[in-house]
């Protein structure tokens, strides 16, 4: 074993580096992007956030709910999905107007129509 280890030190030292910034580099990613339920915002900025702020509110003020942008689970919206949404359009004759966009930082988990756990938000 000793003659093993004298003829390959410098391999066996190389290896145990290398698995160990193996080991460092999948904690780190494993550390920044956990999430509980595998959605994340990242950095949301004032700029995006008032950009889909302003999709939301276009979206309503069609009064048609398949144009407003919502999370859709395979690219339909859930009957759960619909009734929220139809209870927050607008009435006939009726727009909503975007007046600002207040960043409120990360909130409690929310339930969300539809789905059987909460989620971030």
């Amino acid at each position: 074993m000793v003659a093993w280890y004298r003829a390959h030190a410098r391999a066996f030292w190389v290896a145990i580096v290398v698995m160990l910034v193996v080991l460092v580099a999948v904690a780190s990613w494993l550390w920044h992007s956990s999430n509980s339920d595998g959605l994340s915002l990242g950095e949301y900025g004032s700029d995006k956030q008032q950009e889909w702020a302003a999709r939301l509110v276009a979206g309503l003020n069609t009064h048609e709910s398949e144009q407003v942008p919502v999370l859709r689970l395979n690219g339909q919206l859930m009957s759960e999905q619909l009734s929220s949404v139809e209870a927050v359009m607008p009435a006939r004759g009726c727009r909503y107007q975007l007046v600002g966009v207040e960043d409120r930082g990360e909130q409690r988990q929310q339930d969300v129509p539809g789905l059987s756990t909460p989620v971030s938000t």
